[in-house]
C-alpha cells in the first residue's frame, strides 16, 4: 500500500496535485482544506479527513480547594501553552464552576500568571500580523463587553499577545452557547466562562455538535461518568484528565472512529475454500 504525506494550506490545495499520488489519503487541516482534498480524490481511494475542532476544559469546584487549585490551574495553563493551541485537543474555552475556595475570576486572573511563566520558560512563536490582529480583536470585544456592562474582563500580557484570558460569566437565559463563543484566536488565546452548575454547562453545548472532540475535566470521581455522558451525547469523543489534552494516546478513537479500518478493504476467503481447492491437487493424499 502506498501513501502520500502533503502539507498543503487550502491556497496551494487547489493548484497542487501531489497528494493524488498513493493508494489512500490522511489529511489534517482545516475544514475548508480537508474538503478540497477529498473532492479531488479519486472515488475508488479511501480519503480520510480530520477538520478543525474545538477542545473544551471543565473544572469542578472540588478541583478549586486550598489544596488542589494551584495545580488545576497549572494544568490548563500547559494545556494552552503547548503547541500554542495549533492542535485541535487544546482547549479554546474553560467552564469553571462557581462556589469553589476560588471565584471563576479570579481562577482566569491566577491562569493569566501560570500562562505568564509559560511565556517565561516556553516563549510562543512568531505570530502574523493576521493573528496578531484577530487576538487585539477579541481583546477588544471583551473589553466592550465589559464597558458596556457586561459581567466580562480581560487579563492579557503587556505590551504583547503573548497570551490572553478572556473572562464571561454563562447567559443565564438557558440558551445554547453557539460554537463561535466556543472559539477563541489561539495562539494562548483561550475563554474562561463562570458557571453555576458544569452538567447544564455541558447540556448547552447541542448546537456545538460536529464542531467538540477532546475535553480534559477536573471534578471527583463521583461526577466524572455523569458529565462524561453528557458530554458524549453533544458530540464529544475524547475525556482526559486536565494537562494531558495535547497527549492523546496513540489507540485512541480519533473523532469517534477506528481510524485504520475506514482505510482498509476486506477480501474474505471463506472456510472450506482450502479443503476444495485440495480435491483438484494430484498431490493430496
Amino acid at each position: 500500500m502506498r501513501k502520500t504525506v502533503c502539507y498543503l494550506t487550502s491556497g496551494s490545495c487547489r493548484k497542487s496535485t501531489n497528494f493524488l499520488d498513493g493508494d489512500v489519503k490522511v489529511c489534517y487541516g482545516s475544514s475548508q482544506t480537508t474538503k478540497l482534498i477529498a473532492g479531488k480524490v479519486a472515488g475508488s481511494k479511501p480519503c480520510l479527513g480530520y477538520g478543525a475542532k474545538v477542545g473544551l476544559a471543565f473544572i469542578g469546584r472540588e478541583a478549586l480547594r486550598p489544596d488542589t487549585y494551584a495545580d488545576t490551574v497549572h494544568r490548563v495553563a500547559v494545556d494552552i501553552a503547548t503547541y500554542d493551541q495549533q492542535s485541535c485537543l487544546a482547549p479554546q474555552t474553560v467552564f469553571v464552576e462557581t462556589d469553589g475556595a476560588l471565584t471563576p475570576r479570579e481562577v482566569a486572573q491566577l491562569l493569566g500568571g501560570e500562562l505568564e511563566n509559560q511565556q517565561r520558560k516556553y516563549p510562543r512563536s512568531v505570530l502574523s500580523d493576521a493573528e496578531n490582529v484577530a487576538i487585539q480583536r477579541a481583546r477588544t470585544d471583551a473589553e466592550m463587553r465589559a464597558l458596556m456592562g457586561g459581567k466580562a474582563a480581560v487579563f492579557a500580557s503587556g505590551h504583547s499577545t503573548a497570551w490572553s484570558v478572556l473572562y464571561r460569566e454563562l447567559d443565564g437565559s438557558g440558551a445554547d452557547e453557539d460554537v463561535a463563543s466556543l472559539m477563541s484566536p489561539l495562539n494562548r488565546t483561550v475563554n474562561v466562562v463562570a458557571v453555576p452548575d458544569l452538567l447544564d454547562a455541558a447540556r448547552r453545548l447541542t448546537s456545538c455538535r460536529g464542531w467538540l472532540q477532546s475535553c480534559g475535566v477536573a471534578v471527583d470521581s463521583t461526577r466524572l461518568f455523569g458529565l462524561a455522558d453528557i458530554l458524549a451525547a453533544v458530540g464529544v469523543n475524547r475525556i482526559c484528565p486536565l494537562g494531558e489534552m495535547d497527549r492523546a494516546k496513540s489507540g485512541w478513537h480519533h473523532d469517534g472512529g477506528f481510524n485504520l479500518i475506514d482505510l482498509l478493504r476486506a477480501v474474505d476467503v471463506e472456510r472450506g475454500s482450502d479443503a476444495y481447492s485440495d480435491s483438484f491437487d494430484m498431490d493430496m493424499e
